[in-house]
């Protein structure tokens, strides 16, 4: 139980923090919340895979918030984002952020880095950048595809709550409840 509470504490920090996030910064925010989400999961992690899995959900989660909130006022946020994430995941650059984010908690820990939960986010914000650049090309015989939308974001978002239900369904639903005290619909 204490590390549910724990890890939901900060997926509420690193949700909350990157959905208010608005211009420069969003990028390493969004990597810091991924090494913070994999702080408390690391000491205990096996090396079988799915602790990285579980942080990489709950990173892409918070992803997915930041995209609700930043598609709104348009695709270049999401892509200024996706740029400063990939530069930092390049470097390997440690962010402090993450150490802002687990102090803010509680959490005694030092921020874990992780490739899964960076991978993640750099995944989940080409996925947004892409399907942008797809709707806006024109070719003659094909359809023209629509550009990604807020409900996009919620889509993956439920269907990240279900993956994560079907192993823990405990903290699916307390990731669900903290998704909706942010005013994210869950």
């Amino acid at each position: 139980m204490a590390w549910r509470d724990i890890l939901s504490r900060v997926v509420q920090a690193s949700v909350e923090k990157a959905a208010s996030c608005e211009g420069e910064g969003c990028g390493a925010l969004l990597v810091a919340a991924a090494d913070a989400i994999y702080a408390p999961l690391a000491p205990v992690d096996a090396g079988s895979g799915e602790l990285k899995r579980l942080a990489s959900r709950l990173a892409s989660i918070v992803v997915h918030s930041f995209v609700y909130n930043a598609l709104p006022k348009g695709i270049d946020g999401v892509r200024a984002a996706l740029e400063e994430v990939e530069r930092i995941t390049r470097e390997k650059q440690a962010v402090e952020k993450a150490k802002e984010i687990l102090g803010e908690v509680g959490v005694t820990l030092e921020p874990s880095p992780a490739e899964e939960p960076r991978h993640a986010v750099i995944n989940s914000l080409r996925y947004y950048v892409e399907a942008y650049e797809e709707a806006m090309s024109t070719t003659r015989r094909r359809r023209k595809a629509r550009p990604p939308s807020q409900q996009d974001a919620v889509r993956h978002i439920r269907r990240l709550l279900r993956e994560i239900g079907r192993t823990d369904p405990f903290l699916a639903k307390m990731i669900a409840n903290i998704l909706r005290s942010v005013g994210l619909p869950a």
